[in-house]
């Protein structure tokens, strides 16, 4: 991956964990038994750009493992489809921080 591949992976983690957060911080409302602390709009600006973002990240994964001389490479797009969070950031940290070779 070159750098402004590894950004774009590495800001989509970032926003997913923001998401996540965001979200927890209003379960007691949606248990009813408490306020809205972070807005749904931008509960839902964070939830469409986090989906955007893991697209795109898929899709950079993806074509960097068609890069890569991998032994099994169709595992890896199975396990980065089917198993999404686990599947990319484990790819990430296997090989895509590295350079090709």
């Amino acid at each position: 991956m070159n750098n402004m591949e590894r950004k774009v992976v590495v800001a989509t983690f970032l926003l997913a964990v923001i998401y996540i957060i965001a979200f927890n911080l209003n379960v007691p409302y949606h248990w009813g038994h408490g306020e809205r602390i972070i807005p749904q709009l931008v509960l839902n600006t964070l939830w469409l750009l986090s989906l955007i973002l893991s697209v795109v990240t898929l899709i950079l994964c993806i074509r960097d493992s068609g890069r890569r001389h991998l032994e099994n490479r169709t595992g890896w797009v199975v396990y980065m489809v089917m198993f999404g969070a686990v599947g990319i950031p484990h790819y990430y940290c296997r090989y895509g921080r590295h350079p090709h070779g």
